[in-house]
């Protein structure tokens, strides 16, 4: 099934599927976790007639990230996290428990296709649901320092909710998984980037 990411909208509010607390729900902000291997070119030696080339192999996490962001913001984000605040404006914070350390959403771009393809089930009658939607998405930064990637590939976005108790609760979780590959510098050394990055909210509204 192809379709566009405003027709599931509007297939998922038609059947009735947002109970108002998972609607709620859905505003908290979207942690990030980052898991990436980066091949990056190092200087070639020459012995002899002989020349050598090398590429250095190093990860990129969520921790490593921010010890860069912290050094382009000049901030100290020891023990935070990266969460996408708004997702519709490409919000993106560093948080240290409730508290907004800054907002760094201008060393980020998302874009993707605008075609989706749709699975799962969902209740109307329940207001439960477990659909998951795919799509072509590319997630870029740069911090303008000689460090920056752009990685593409498949996204998934699942989407959850159980039913809502007696007092109208209902709990509600997202994950959204980007497994893709790209390119980018580290310190100014162009590298090849593969990995994963993944964002989740879970809370009952």
């Amino acid at each position: 099934m192809k379709t566009t990411r405003k027709l599931i909208a509007v297939a998922v509010l038609g059947l009735g599927l947002f109970a108002a607390g998972a609607l709620q729900a859905q505003d908290n902000p979207l942690v990030i976790q980052i898991n990436m291997t980066v091949r990056v070119q190092a200087a070639s030696t020459t012995n002899h007639d002989v020349a050598t080339f090398k590429a250095n192999r190093l990860r990129l996490g969520a921790k490593e990230l921010l010890a860069i962001l912290g050094a382009a913001t000049t901030n100290d984000f020891t023990g935070a996290s990266l969460v996408l605040a708004n997702r519709h404006l490409s919000v993106f914070e560093v948080v240290r428990g409730t508290n907004v350390l800054a907002d760094v959403s201008r060393f980020f771009s998302m874009g993707g296709s605008t075609n989706y393809l749709i699975t799962g089930t969902a209740s109307s009658k329940s207001t439960r649901y477990n659909v998951m939607d795919s799509w072509i998405k590319t997630f870029a930064f740069d911090d303008g320092r000689g460090n920056s990637f752009s990685l593409s590939g498949i996204e998934t976005d699942m989407l959850r909710a159980g039913a809502p108790d007696n007092q109208g609760h209902q709990k509600f979780s997202e994950t959204t998984t980007l497994n893709g590959v790209g390119e980018g510098q580290v310190g100014g050394n162009f590298g090849l980037f593969m990995g994963t990055i993944k964002m989740s909210r879970k809370s009952t509204g």
